[in-house]
């Protein structure tokens, strides 16, 4: 469901962006879903650094 979610997404904001290029300056966000997601990762690196 997420993944279609933000599929949909990518292709309303490149609609945008090709229906009205010059109110974009850069490329259009990433939309793909990640792989991994941690809970305060810079937690986790402080941890394992002093450990």
């Amino acid at each position: 469901m997420a993944g279609e979610i933000l599929a949909n997404r990518k292709e309303v904001y490149q609609g945008a962006k090709d229906a009205h290029p010059e109110r974009w300056s850069g490329n259009v966000r990433n939309w793909d879903l990640p792989k991994e997601v941690y809970l305060n990762p810079e937690q986790e690196i402080v941890k394992a650094e002093s450990a």
